[in-house]
């Protein structure tokens, strides 16, 4: 790379390439390059802890931070960065007090007129939505407002929530809903984030149009969405269609309907099943399953590795083979895309291949008795129709469950399993097997997992020439795209 000719705001254009090929070596190769005299060595130090948590190294990513610091120690970027390392560090009472810090010193910079106003706000909105992350994973549902920052605090306002989502162009031009009067008007609620955020935003949908009188609601989401989301009480659309302008009179993101509807602890819904597989699917599955003997278990260890943090929910087969010790459990893989799946001592059923979009996984999920997994979009749609859950879950995880206990506000049939240390799930893993083993379902013979290989093969080999039966309609994969690609799920 010629640093000659960089100009501050360069390197992070630069970043952004080499991070979304998952160049992280590069990155931290590149910024540690820059001369202390450089224009651009400020900017550069700033990536160094970024990219270290990213790669789930939570040490590194601090003592570089507080290297950092050491020569900048009122920067409220450096500041804010140490907030957010304390927070997937689960310290809490740290993290918020560096927030506060990182707050105070950008009002001084500010006011000393030591900064842009375009930068002043670009921090602010950082600053103000981390702690709003900080403030929703405490219960403190107020925090709402500054959930708002979520689109200022990137570098590309045009991008919805954590920048992987693109507003679609024909809202671009025409008003967002803030609060006006929705009697006898057509509201559009658009998608944003990933596939497991709008499954969980689903929620708040039906309450549009009792809240605020307004004529049409209409729901813009993903492809994989679409079939799942038609059961609830508003008009749904691929955002694959470009909708014309003139048939609606306002729009707003998913997740900023719990702020313009009011919601509260006591009206914020949490009941369910607010999400309902199909009927016709749901039987066609209980056929397919009813060949599968014993406790009937769904696995998803991994979540989309284009993610940003996934290295620090996903988790790999071979960690999880204790589960695979005990007797009277059948396991059926919810897994997209994986492999051998035999190996570790599993015979797992591939169940999800099966399935070309959520309504399929839905129905899928709704005849199992249990479903065991990492934070994606499998878990969303277990705890979205009830289904018993037991989630493995990282310290410093996504404000929607949490920070501490084992129960879920927002899903009531999900138990979490935590992480006792950082980067180590040995600890919940051994719990769960612990608990699986003490389930009042299971039985201590009849399971999968009690079959020898020549049974299991055979067995397997029967189920597989079942599925392709029972798909005697074959339907478009909305999976083989969006899974293939960076949609986090």
């Amino acid at each position: 790379m010629d640093t000659k000719s960089l100009k501050p705001g360069d390197l992070t254009k630069r970043f952004n390439r080499l991070l979304a090929h998952h160049q992280f070596d590069a990155v931290l190769r590149e910024a540690s390059s820059i001369a202390p005299t450089h224009p651009c060595y400020f900017e550069a130090q700033t990536w160094l802890p970024l990219v270290h948590l990213r790669q789930n190294r939570l040490q590194q990513a601090m003592d570089a931070v507080d290297a950092t610091l050491q020569a900048y120690p009122n920067s409220p970027a450096l500041l804010c960065t140490k907030a957010v390392i304390h927070g997937f560090m689960d310290q809490r009472a740290a993290s918020f007090s560096f927030y506060q810090q990182a707050r105070a010193a950008l009002e001084t910079s500010w006011r000393e007129k030591r900064i842009t106003e375009a930068d002043y706000e670009r921090q602010r909105a950082r600053i103000e939505f981390n702690m709003a992350l900080h403030r929703l994973g405490l219960m403190q549902f107020e925090a709402f407002e500054g959930y708002e920052h979520r689109f200022e605090a990137h570098d590309n306002l045009k991008r919805a929530a954590y920048g992987e989502t693109d507003l679609p162009p024909q809202f671009m031009d025409y008003p967002w809903w803030r609060g006006e009067d929705l009697r006898g008007k057509r509201l559009v609620v658009w998608s944003e984030q990933g596939l497991g955020d709008n499954l969980f935003g689903a929620r708040f949908l039906p309450l549009v149009k009792r809240a605020t009188g307004a004529a049409s609601v209409r729901f813009s989401c993903r492809p994989p969405l679409v079939r799942l989301m038609q059961g609830l009480e508003v008009d749904v659309v691929s955002d694959h269609e470009l909708l014309d302008p003139a048939s609606y009179d306002y729009h707003v993101p998913l997740m900023s309907l719990p702020l313009r509807l009011g919601l509260t602890r006591d009206t914020i819904p949490v009941k369910t099943p607010y999400l309902h597989a199909r009927p016709a699917d749901v039987k066609a599955w209980r056929e397919q399953l009813r060949m599968v003997p014993g406790l009937k278990v769904g696995l998803v260890w991994a979540g989309n590795p284009h993610l940003t943090y996934d290295k620090l929910r996903s988790v790999s087969l071979e960690q999880l083979a204790p589960l695979a010790k005990i007797p009277g459990v059948s396991f059926i893989s919810l897994q997209m895309g994986a492999r051998d799946l035999n190996a570790h001592g599993f015979h797992l059923l591939d169940a999800i291949s099966a399935c070309k979009d959520f309504a399929d996984t839905a129905a899928l999920v709704s005849q199992l008795d249990l479903v065991i997994g990492v934070d994606t979009s499998t878990i969303h749609v277990a705890g979205a129709m009830g289904v018993p859950v037991w989630m493995l879950n990282r310290i410093g995880c996504d404000w929607r469950w949490g920070f501490e206990g084992e129960d879920c506000f927002w899903y009531p049939t999900l138990r979490q399993y935590r992480q006792e240390r950082a980067a180590s799930y040995a600890e919940p893993i051994a719990r769960i097997e612990a608990a699986l083993r003490a389930h009042p379902q299971r039985r201590e013979h009849g399971g999968l997992q009690d079959l020898d290989e020549a049974a299991w093969l055979a067995l397997r080999d029967d189920f597989m020439l079942r599925l392709q039966r029972m798909q005697t309609a074959p339907k478009k994969s909305f999976f083989a795209r969006w899974f293939s690609n960076d949609d986090p799920f």
